[in-house]
């Protein structure tokens, strides 16, 4: 209980803690794989970071994909079955929600889960989840100890206990 007090702000990830968007990966990769002309089945998002750091229209262009296959799925998300018991849990903290899905993405989703965020991280502010996380202390001026971060990866773990945050992995 006391480990709970000292937490200041409550991070969620998106897809696959709060919501699942059942995204047409199959086509969206492979629009990719023609726009950027690579053989690659899965075109993970660190890639898209390099490749796109010092090109600002390739990036445009690259997020349009990313941007069209997330609008065919958010009428289709899945909610998760506990998001009243995760709104009523913390609702008198302050709330970030990070994610590597676009604004136009998120804008749809939020309304349709009932929750409200004091900040929202997307992939148009960085592609990196550390990045993020640090982008949502600094933000409230919170030490990493009073965070907690919660999400439904390995990486989103590594990347909370490298900076000092809390962590829980939500599993559905």
């Amino acid at each position: 209980m006391e480990e709970e007090n000292s937490i200041k702000l409550v991070i969620f990830d998106l897809d696959g803690t709060l919501v699942k968007i059942p995204i047409d990966y199959a086509n969206m990769y492979s629009k990719l794989r023609e726009l950027l002309g690579l053989k690659l089945d899965v075109i993970p998002l660190r890639l898209i970071k390099e490749i796109t750091e010092d090109d600002e229209e390739l990036r445009e262009k690259i997020f349009k994909i990313l941007d069209d296959a997330e609008a065919e799925a958010v009428s289709n998300i899945i909610i998760n079955p506990e998001i009243e018991a995760i709104r009523k849990r913390f609702k008198d903290f302050k709330k970030v929600l990070v994610t590597m899905q676009g604004l136009n993405a998120v804008k749809a989703i939020i309304p349709k889960i009932g929750m409200s965020f004091d900040f929202v991280i997307t992939r148009e502010d960085s592609l990196d989840r550390f990045t993020q996380l640090r982008m949502a202390l600094k933000r409230f001026k919170i030490n990493a100890e009073h965070a907690l971060f919660i999400g439904d990866r390995k990486h989103d773990e590594n990347c909370a206990r490298k900076l000092g945050c809390k962590f829980v992995r939500m599993n559905w």
